[in-house]
Parts: structure tokens; C-alpha cells; sequence
């Protein structure tokens, strides 16, 4: 597939993912775009499996930005509890710093999922998303994100 066909299939997953979420059946989906009822339902699949990734990705980035942040707060913490004479700061008592490290480290546990129940593993046979179905899903999103503001400035008459 060449870079325009990868375009036209990114648009029509999107599309029939549109159509689906307006109640049309796989079969009229399929006959709108001129693709069989099982195209349909395997980029219908497709699409929630896209939307899966992405927003794992997501999570994963705000969790590792989160572990970051904790990270540095423990080490201020144990700075703060030991002192450090080459930066001139003096050691803090005990009982107000150790409460606050322990929180910390309680937070990054939570976090980094070292609290969480044990699950059976499974084998993952998901595939990542096609890079041409992300970009098509972003712009359908900043689309209808134009769409609702130009709506909204209509409505409040600017």
C-alpha cells in the first residue's frame, strides 16, 4: 500500500467508526464506502483497538512523568533528613520529614502498580495501531474540536 492508500483506508476506518456510533449496521456502513460488512466490523475493531493504544501510551507517559516527580521528592526528602553541607542545608528533625517520605514512597508504589493484586499472565496478540489510522483519528478530533468552538462563539454571538 502506497502513502495515499494508507490515507483513504485511515479515513474510511474513521468513517465507518463515525457511522458505527450513529447506529448504522456493519452492512450499510459496508455499502456506503463500497467495502464488505466484515471490512467493516475488522476496522470497527481496528479503531477501539487504536484508541486503546493510544490512550495506554497516554497513561503510560503520565505515569512514568509521575514516578519522575516522586522520585525527586524522596531525594529531596532524604536530603532534607540527612542535611547537606556542600549546598548548606541542614538536616530537618526526624519526625517532620520521615511522615512526608513516607507518603511519598506509599505514592510511588501505588504508582508504579508494586500494591497491585497479582494477575494471571496473558499472551497479548494485539498489534499497535497503524501510524496512518492514529494521524486520521487526530485530525477527526481537532476537527470536531474547530467545529465545537466555532459552534460555541456562534451560539454566545461573536
Amino acid at each position: 500500500m502506497g502513502p495515499d492508500q494508507d490515507a483513504e483506508r485511515a479515513a474510511n476506518v474513521v468513517r465507518a467508526y463515525q457511522l458505527h456510533g450513529q447506529r448504522w449496521s456493519s452492512r450499510e456502513i459496508a455499502q456506503e464506502l463500497g467495502v464488505s460488512h466484515t471490512t467493516v466490523r475488522r476496522w470497527i475493531e481496528e479503531y477501539r483497538q487504536a484508541a486503546e493504544w493510544s490512550e495506554v501510551a497516554e497513561r503510560a507517559g503520565r505515569r512514568a512523568r509521575m514516578v519522575e516527580f516522586l522520585n525527586e521528592l524522596a531525594r529531596r526528602g532524604v536530603t532534607a533528613l540527612e542535611g547537606d553541607p556542600e549546598r548548606d542545608i541542614e538536616p530537618q528533625p526526624y519526625e517532620k520529614v520521615v511522615p512526608a517520605l513516607m507518603r511519598v514512597v506509599s505514592e510511588i508504589n501505588r504508582v508504579e502498580g508494586n500494591y497491585a493484586p497479582v494477575r494471571v499472565a496473558t499472551e497479548d496478540d494485539r498489534r499497535p495501531p497503524d501510524p496512518a489510522l492514529i494521524a486520521a483519528m487526530r485530525e477527526e478530533a481537532a476537527r470536531a474540536s474547530a467545529l465545537d468552538e466555532a459552534e460555541t462563539r456562534r451560539e454566545l454571538g461573536q
